[in-house]
């Protein structure tokens, strides 16, 4: 289901658009702090983000993370309680795609919300491996099941590490190859952590092509269990 965050120190605000969502699940960040970590490991559709918060400018905010969220394909709707037209002109200028002022009716944004985000998946970004969709320039992956895709949440690392495996299917890597290939040399990382990784993807990852299997002091290899 397409993920939207909400960024807005005003939680009834949250609890009003909670209340009639559909179709889209909604997340929340009372901060711009928070949203910064959030948008580390997550890639929503639509983010609603409030002008002024108490640890900073919404604008602000989407200059300094512009970049990761036009990777991520994040469309942004500026909320704000001012008509300023300076305000709106910059919102579009830096990409918004929309620009609501409060007070609002929480039906009317919903439709907004929905008319953003309903839009068909484009095969040409998507790499397909059996039942495994991955689309690779924002680190998401499907699984499709009877005519339905199903995006499988990851994080980042968990992303890499399966695009690495179903890169080079049926190989055995070690721990150190797993944490030079997917990690890199720049951090410090145990073989305890890839060993987490790989627990996180086998429960994640409900493939019924695919599994990843532990080869006894060898370490692990990407299966592919039906053709």
């Amino acid at each position: 289901m397409d993920k939207v965050l909400l960024v807005d120190d005003d939680i009834e605000i949250f609890r009003l658009i909670k209340s009639i969502a559909s179709g889209y699940e909604l997340d929340y960040c009372s901060s711009l702090a928070e949203a910064t970590a959030y948008i580390k490991t997550h890639s929503p559709e639509l983010i609603l983000l409030d002008m002024n918060l108490e640890d900073g400018n919404g604008l602000d905010f989407f200059t300094k993370n512009k970049a990761t969220l036009d990777l991520a394909g994040s469309s942004v709707v500026m909320l704000t309680n001012t008509k300023e037209v300076e305000q709106k002109v910059s919102s579009f200028d830096l990409g918004a795609s929309d620009y609501i002022v409060k007070p609002f009716d929480p039906r009317e944004l919903n439709a907004r919300i929905k008319a953003r985000i309903k839009k068909p998946l484009d095969w040409n970004d998507f790499v397909v491996k059996h039942d495994l969709l991955i689309k690779p320039n924002v680190n998401r992956v499907y699984l499709q099941s009877d005519g339905k895709q199903e995006e499988i949440e990851l994080s980042q690392t968990e992303f890499k590490l399966l695009f690495f495996l179903l890169s080079n299917e049926e190989q055995i890597f070690s721990r150190d190859d797993l944490i030079h290939k997917v990690w890199g040399t720049s951090i410090s990382v145990s073989g305890r952590t890839v060993d987490q990784h790989i627990s996180k993807l086998r429960k994640k990852v409900k493939s019924q092509y695919y599994a990843i299997r532990t080869v006894h002091n060898s370490g692990y290899t990407l299966n592919v269990i039906k053709r």
